[in-house]
């Protein structure tokens, strides 16, 4: 790898560890090999990716179909329509603790990732030990700030279930949600994605992998493979989610109402993983899941959405990486 450890430092702590949003193939080229593939050649070369993308694509319009459905059935005029299309409530929390937090996090999280990065070049690791230990060092900081508001909702006298619908009896139900929002979000997410693309390409911006995904492609560590597998699926979508639309967005949707909270959410979601040609895809996925949020009032289900968009990236990059 030609990144030295600042530059997989800065880029693990920048780019919140994983950004696997992009659900268009065609992407994937960059990864490959940008240098000898192009996307047609990358589709006549695995072309089970592309017939895996039709499937969940036709799946998706299905999805899009049912939702429109569902959400046109509404009665507006009752009174009531809103509180059964926008369910999360006001949080125990205000602007001043949301505040607080980013403001502890940042530090924390810049900090660890430095120090870890240090005591890399010190020992000689390469970089891929280097980035197992960055990843690590991510996890406790995730873990530990976890810790802290359940010990905070404990000394408010509140629990999990309350204040993110976390409700066993409805889980199977929201990560089913999940799985139908996932795919009716796939063809919106593809025409944005494409036309971002065309867009970045006229303006001199050239689409490019981000690291994390190039390592889970190019790799030599298995280990490492199978740690950024993980934190892809489980550990990115719990931790970001939880913060993201259950922590940050309630607050937000207090102050400033549901259009601008999902917006200031969304761009922040974005700007945060720092790769300019992933903004306008994040961006809407953003969206994609904050609504979904709303819709259903249980955060299991953007956790689903979350997990289920990075699963099946992945996937696509695992295939690059076992048949290049």
């Amino acid at each position: 790898m030609s990144e030295d450890l600042h530059g997989v430092a800065g880029a693990v702590r920048m780019n919140s560890l994983l950004d696997f949003a992009h659900i268009v193939p065609l992407q994937i080229a960059a990864v490959a090999n940008p240098a000898l593939l192009s996307e047609e050649q990358l589709l006549h070369q695995y072309p089970a990716l592309l017939y895996g993308f039709l499937i969940i694509f036709g799946l998706g319009l299905i999805c899009d179909v049912y939702l429109f459905a569902r959400f046109t059935r509404l009665d507006r005029r009752q009174h009531n329509w809103q509180s059964t299309l926008f369910r999360i409530s006001a949080p125990p929390w205000g602007l001043e603790g949301l505040i607080l937090v980013i403001a502890a996090l940042i530090p924390i999280s810049y900090g660890l990732g430095t120090l870890i990065a240090a005591m890399a070049r010190a020992l000689g690791l390469d970089s891929d030990h280097s980035l197992a230990a960055l990843l690590c060092g991510e996890l406790l900081v995730r873990c530990g700030a976890v810790f802290a508001l359940g010990w905070y909702l404990h000394k408010r006298r509140l629990g999990w279930t309350e204040t993110f619908g976390l409700q066993p009896s409805g889980c199977y139900s929201a990560v089913a949600s999940g799985a139908v929002f996932w795919l009716a979000m796939v063809p919106p997410l593809w025409i944005i994605s494409t036309v971002s693309t065309l867009v970045m390409r006229l303006v001199g911006v050239e689409s490019s992998p981000q690291l994390l995904a190039d390592m889970l492609v190019s790799s030599n560590s298995s280990a490492l493979v199978a740690l950024l597998t993980g934190f892809a699926v489980v550990a990115a979508p719990l931790f970001e989610e939880l913060f993201f639309r259950g922590f940050m967005y309630p607050v937000l949707k207090r102050r400033l109402g549901v259009a601008a909270a999902l917006t200031i959410v969304s761009v922040a979601f974005a700007l945060i993983h720092c790769h300019l040609p992933s903004v306008a895809p994040l961006f809407a996925l953003s969206l994609g899941l904050g609504l979904a949020y709303e819709m259903t009032g249980s955060l299991v289900t953007p956790i689903a959405m979350h997990a289920l968009f990075n699963a099946a990236n992945v996937a696509m990059l695992l295939y690059v990486r076992v048949h290049s």
